[in-house]
């Protein structure tokens, strides 16, 4: 609707394929940007405590230190320390922003981007492949 009603606002015919793609585009980012993203405000440290899966019992635990330990060494610099403080240390958000002298905000956005990247990693990859 939003091509069809702009259609005359075209000023160069040859570039109409990439005119329709970026209001597509952008008519789909205003869509994810309205969604609306409904969250639950939790205790920090209710979330913590990781669940034990069952098809992991056979994978030793200094091998999956020693392989999320790597593939942190992988991360950007500014995110290893982060990460190591948060996943294999497990301290505290706070404790890792007093410690690092970062804002809490931004302690936590690290250990989002760290966590993202940590996903996309072969090594951590093929460990959790062979559960």
């Amino acid at each position: 609707m939003r091509a069809r009603q702009n259609y005359g606002r075209v000023q160069d015919p040859a570039r109409f394929a990439a005119w329709v793609s970026k209001i597509c585009r952008n008519t789909f980012l205003n869509f994810l940007r309205g969604s609306s993203r409904r969250t639950t405000a939790l205790d920090e440290d209710a979330h913590l405590e990781p669940s034990q899966p069952e098809a992991a019992e056979h994978l030793d635990r200094a091998v999956i230190r020693h392989t999320l330990n790597g593939a942190i060494g992988r991360l950007p610099p500014s995110l290893q320390e982060v990460a190591r403080r948060r996943l294999l240390q497990r301290e505290a958000y706070d404790a890792i922003a007093e410690a690092t002298g970062r804002p809490l905000a931004s302690v936590r956005t690290y250990v989002n981007k760290a966590i993202s990247r940590l996903r996309e990693d072969v090594a951590v990859r093929a460990l959790w492949d062979e559960w």
